[in-house]
């Protein structure tokens, strides 16, 4: 193999990497959604127990709220890591593309620059640390209401 093809290979791997990072992220944050929506999910149900007179739920209730805004800090944490990540991951694969015969990647942010910055979509990463803010919210009020409600 030549210098051009051990190249484009290594090239091939790296777009790979980058594509994995982000699936994994995906998982990342169906898990996440999951167990906070699972968490928030077990605590209506004890509250409307609660609210039967079957046992009183303040300590259960407190104790999962708690667990919701933990676990909502993590999970903003680890989309950032991810999101770090793969701003490496793409900036050495700009780095390669100077090599190759054709800059995919580069080409795609030069159209995307380009573009109407009133139709701009955001970056993902922008939106997606949205979610786990608003269910921490979420958390923080039922957090609230278990103290004081």
């Amino acid at each position: 193999m030549n210098k051009e093809e051990i190249l484009l290979e290594q090239y091939k791997v790296f777009v790979k990497t980058a594509d994995d990072i982000t699936a994994r992220r995906l998982a990342t944050n169906k898990f996440y959604l999951t167990i906070l929506l699972g968490l928030f999910t077990i605590a209506g149900f004890l509250k409307t127990k609660e609210m039967a007179g079957y046992f009183n739920g303040y300590s259960i209730l407190i104790l999962i709220s708690v667990l919701g805004m933990v676990l909502s800090v993590i999970w903003y944490m680890n989309i950032e890591s991810f999101r770090l990540l793969n701003s490496a991951k793409f900036k050495v694969i700009h780095e390669m593309e100077k090599e190759l015969a054709y800059p995919c990647f580069d080409k795609e942010w030069e159209f995307r620059k380009g573009e109407d910055t009133s139709k701009a979509y955001p970056r993902f990463t922008q939106i997606e640390k949205y979610l786990p803010i608003v269910i921490g919210v979420l958390y923080s009020f039922l957090f609230l209401m278990a103290m004081f409600g």
